[in-house]
């Protein structure tokens, strides 16, 4: 690798998990589901945000949980209890956890990243659930 290709490699942050912009995963009902979300830091960028959020089938999206690196973390409505952040610093490692997965989990989620200086990033991951 050249010298300005490393350069460049480090102004821009990008996502080691999952690597394509829109994913699809599936699990079973009662299982524990990982919806992956890992974001690499450039060089001085830092992630001050993560938050997932499931899109509703008029396009809105709904809060699933949040974390904030110094605020810490909120789940949101229907999901309080149900999921966490698989990692204790999630904004290093955003991975969602559901542990016990239900019919009605399945759907579009968005991994949405916030840093500084350089703005946000999205991943989708749409899941399908079956009944075991």
């Amino acid at each position: 690798m050249r010298r300005n290709e490393e350069e460049l490699l480090l102004l821009k942050g990008d996502f080691v998990e999952p690597l394509e912009s829109v994913t699809f995963l599936r699990y079973s009902t009662e299982s524990q589901t990982r919806l992956p979300c890992r974001y690499k830091e450039a060089e001085g960028e830092k992630v001050v945000q993560v938050t997932w959020q499931k899109e509703l089938p008029d396009g809105n999206r709904e809060q699933v949980i949040t974390a904030h690196f110094t605020d810490g973390n909120t789940e949101f409505g229907r999901y309080s209890g149900r999921v966490k952040f698989e990692s204790t610093n999630p904004t290093a490692d955003s991975a969602l956890l559901i542990p016990i997965t239900e019919d009605s989990d399945k759907g579009s989620y968005i991994c949405h990243i916030s840093t500084f200086p350089n703005g946000n990033f999205e991943r989708r991951i749409t899941l399908t659930v079956w009944s075991k």
